[in-house]
């Protein structure tokens, strides 16, 4: 019992050393999941690396203006309808991204 203690606090340290590798893994595969969920409403979109975050949008001028209207047409919108499908799908890629993250972390060679 004392060996699966002190192995259990050995992990849970080098777990807290990798939170940020963990961390952008996951933000990495949300943010994907996010883009091939909403891809099919505007080819324009793209994934942008903003620090430890990642924002997908577009920077079509079109896309803005169907999503938010004009003064000459109403508001048409394409991303806000996605979205609620679209959580799933990120917080499964996020799981199987941290997952993934935490096993190749016990694999690695120090």
């Amino acid at each position: 019992m004392k060996l699966r203690a002190i192995q259990s606090a050995f992990f849970a340290k080098r777990l807290r050393a990798a939170a940020p590798q963990l961390a952008e893994a996951v933000v990495e595969a949300a943010a994907s999941a996010l883009h091939a969920e909403a891809k099919p409403g505007a080819e324009a979109l793209a994934i942008e690396k903003q620090g430890a975050r990642s924002v997908v949008g577009s920077n079509d001028p079109v896309d803005a203006a169907r999503e938010f209207g004009t003064l000459d047409q109403p508001p048409s919108p394409w991303l806000a309808p996605v979205l609620p499908l679209a959580l799933e799908p990120m917080r499964a890629a996020a799981r199987t991204a941290a997952a993934r993250a935490v096993s190749q972390f016990g694999n690695r060679k120090k």
